[in-house]
């Protein structure tokens, strides 16, 4: 521990040299025995005083329980220094001796119970299922000290007797009140503290306490004490421990808490039994035998040991049930949907390439069906998300109804259901159970609500190479199925076929090309510059995904789609997100490019991904670019499917210093609604707006009107799709903050960007030439 206050210096200092001088009184007796009294009576009422006033600091310096707790303190030292007091004037004062009992013994005696008051008063870390064992520990510690008392004080106290019954009670009082003490302080300190260190130092001065109170009430029922003894010392010990822990105390929440060992706070009960052992034994054999007290002390104590170990046992029992009970619920967790208790994905895909190995094996059958939700998403939006989670778990409810308990039902995510089949059921009369178990309406809230199901069904050994199906074959062919009946009409189901030849069997063989370009690094950036209108400067460019496929250009609106129902959506945003930041580490050496931004789009199943936020981050820690460099644009849609999810996402996002765009503004469904709670830095205007700018006066008085709306609510705008003069020039009146388009640039290859071509020639552009 630093000691980095002067006060606790101070005091350490001080109470060493007092501490000194008093031994050196008791042992040397320099100025003669009256004279010598007087010195350490009246030192002893400074320490009592000086103890009390280090409780003081400690009540000045903290709150709360703790605060509480020095009070007590301060009570119970002041208590003892009013006794000290009354026993100077009898002996220093008046020049007698102290009579017994007497005035001075009700204030040492105060010291106890104020004592105990505090000790329990200390905030404690111990758990309330700690109760049982703690009690016996407790008991244990009180029955072990007053075997020790019992051996060493107590017992000889009695044995002597006293001038009459009050002065013996009064002796008594003393070891009895100590072993009091001593129990609930060591009780404390075995529970553990927040303040560990102050309540160690009570602690050791409430033992020194016990030690000198036992030491008096003995010596003063053999008529054999005197004052400037080693009691004495013993005393004034007690108050400098307790009040350097006044001196040490912090407030709670400006300490830094220690947790305790577990092995020695189970251990610290025993402490007292092993020195009431090496007592009893010292005693026994010196004289020959046990006394009674001793006796049954010693029995009480093996029973509470051994209660306590029982107690011990049952608490570690039930510590692994809950720790078993608590791994089964995780392994449920991680393979079930929280919303519905179904399969999740992960639990289905092993169930799958599990039953697909029996099938290799012995041809064990094995079906699957994807089931997609019809209308759900107008539910969803009507009634609000809690009734479309409450139509989700009705709806799980009635699938698993429909099939049998050995079929496994799954959620993949939003209204996706996929069902697995591997014991001979016809999958074609199954799946017409399911799309017929969903045709009565739901009942939410009091409102009829009916949803459809689109299924698609796949077969393994269907095929002429079922009998070495893939997982994500069979996965993929029944997705295949199901999109083919929402093209033709939903409300039914489709079991795959090889001559199932829709637009979705292409779709399947662009997903396998498309995950092929990502690992090859195929995907490329085509970058598109976005121009400030009032300095016609270039201040950023928007990185767009390309992809040639076979020696063709490949649309963004044709393959992004197709990574979004593949699963390799994330991948593309990670690739992308990649390309940006080392664009931006590039051009952080080049002066007239280092304050460019790039923005990237990030697909709507994206928005809501909690790991999206990670990604980011590494992505700009990765190259070593500032996050204000970066924008991630994304469209309205990704507001409406999950809300709040999205908001949490984006929220830190932006809390890395990350801009968030919202693009294609004015073309989903609540416009401005979808502007409260979402972190929006600037708003990317459709290009439907921009189309008849220049010809239509409506459509120029409504752009008025949002962009004077969205600049009040403090965000910029960026006008999409300029390609004529006329419509940038009427931008710029309106007060639009930007723009991009043909008429001011082209996407363009990364190269041709760092080659200065291809861009607007203005003097003031970052990428003009010369």
């Amino acid at each position: 521990m630093k000691m980095r206050s002067p006060v606790l210096v101070a005091g350490c200092v001080t109470a060493g040299a007092a501490l000194l001088v008093m031994l050196t009184v008791i042992l040397a007796q320099p100025f003669g025995a009256a004279i010598d009294v007087a010195v350490v009576d009246i030192m002893e009422l400074g320490f009592a005083f000086a103890g009390a006033a280090g409780c003081a600091f400690g009540v000045a310096r903290t709150g709360g329980r703790l605060r509480r707790a020095f009070a007590c303190l301060l009570l119970a030292c002041t208590s003892w220094g009013i006794g000290q007091l009354i026993w100077t004037v009898y002996e220093v004062g008046l020049g007698r001796e102290t009579p017994f009992p007497s005035l001075a013994d009700l204030g040492y005696l105060g010291f106890v119970p104020a004592a105990v008051a505090a000790i329990w008063l200390l905030p404690s870390h111990a758990r309330a299922g700690d109760r049982r064992r703690h009690v016996l520990s407790g008991l244990t510690v009180g029955a072990a000290v007053t075997l020790i008392s019992w051996s060493t004080v107590l017992g000889p106290t009695v044995q002597a007797g006293a001038d009459s019954p009050f002065s013996l009670a009064v002796s008594m009082a003393y070891p009895i009140s100590d072993i009091v003490l001593v129990t609930v302080a060591l009780l404390a300190l075995a529970q553990g503290s927040a303040h560990r260190v102050p309540l160690l130092l009570v602690t050791l001065g409430m033992c020194a306490m016990a030690i000198s109170d036992g030491a008096f009430a003995f010596l003063i029922a053999i008529h054999d004490f005197s004052t400037a003894g080693l009691v004495d010392l013993g005393w004034c010990l007690a108050f400098t421990l307790i009040g350097l822990g006044g001196l040490v105390s912090r407030e709670a929440e400006h300490v830094r808490v220690v947790e305790r060992s577990v092995v020695a706070a189970s251990a610290l009960p025993y402490v007292p039994l092993v020195v009431a052992a090496v007592v009893v034994l010292v005693r026994y054999f010196a004289a020959g035998s046990f006394d009674r007290v001793s006796a049954v002390l010693t029995t009480v104590l093996v029973v509470l040991v051994l209660a306590r170990q029982y107690a011990t046992v049952r608490d570690n029992q039930m510590l692994a049930r809950t720790i078993t009970r608590r791994e089964a619920e995780l392994r449920h967790q991680a393979f079930h949907d929280g919303l519905t208790g179904l399969a999740n994905r992960a639990l289905f895909t092993d169930r799958v390439e599990h039953a697909l190995e029996l099938h290799r094996r012995d041809h064990h059958p094995v079906s699957v069906a994807f089931l997609d939700l019809d209308g759900f998403k107008g539910v969803n939006d009507l009634l609000g998300h809690a009734a479309g989670d409450e139509l989700l778990v009705r709806v799980a409810e009635r699938l698993r109804g429909a099939v049998r308990s050995a079929d496994t039902v799954a959620r993949f995510g939003g209204d996706e259901f996929a069902l697995l089949m591997e014991h001979g059921d016809e999958p074609a009369a199954v799946a017409h159970g399911l799309v017929e178990a969903l045709q009565a309406p739901f009942y939410l809230d009091g409102r009829s609500v009916a949803v459809s199901a689109s299924i698609g069904v796949a077969i393994a050994g269907a095929d002429a190479d079922g009998a070495l199906v893939r997982t994500e074959d069979l996965l993929g062919r029944a997705d295949i199925a199901m999109y083919a009946v929402k093209r033709s009409g939903r409300n039914n189901f489709l079991v795959h076929t090889s001559n199932l030849r829709l637009a979705e069997v292409d779709d399947m063989a662009m997903r396998q090309a498309l995950g092929d370009a990502l690992s090859e690094g195929r995907i490329r950036a085509a970058l598109q510059p976005i121009v400030d209108l009032r300095t016609d400067a270039v201040v950023g460019v928007e990185s767009l995904a390309r992809w040639t496929h076979d020696g063709a250009q490949v649309p963004p609106n044709v393959f992004i789609p197709v990574a979004e129902r593949g699963g390799l959506i994330s991948s593309v945003t990670s690739l992308m997100l990649d390309h940006a930041c080392r664009q931006l580490a590039h051009w952080s050496t080049d002066p007239g490019r280092a304050a460019l931004t790039v923005s990237v789009n990030v697909s709507a199943q994206e928005v809501g991904d909690p790991s999206l936020t990670e990604r980011v981050r590494s992505a700009l820690e990765r190259h070593g670019v500032p996050a204000n460099l970066l924008i991630l644009e994304i469209t309205e849609s990704a507001l409406i499917a999950e809300p709040d999810a999205a908001r949490a996402v984006l929220t830190s996002v932006h809390d890395l210093g990350v801009s968030i765009w919202l693009d294609d503004f004015g073309t989903g469904y609540n416009g401005f609604a979808q502007l409260i709670g979402v972190p929006l830095d600037s708003v990317k205007l459709d290009q439907s707006f921009v189309a008849d700018l220049d010809s239509d006066p409506r459509t120029r008085h409504l752009l008025d009107g949002v962009i004077t709306l969205l600049h009040h609510l403090g965000v910029r705008v960026v006008a999409e799709g300029v390609e004529r003069p006329d419509q940038l020039e009427a931008l710029r009146e309106l007060g639009c903050d930007a723009a991009q388009g043909y008429l001011l640039g082209r996407p363009m290859d990364v190269t041709n960007v760092d080659a200065g071509t291809g861009a607007p020639q203005d003097a003031s552009s970052p990428f003009a030439v010369g």
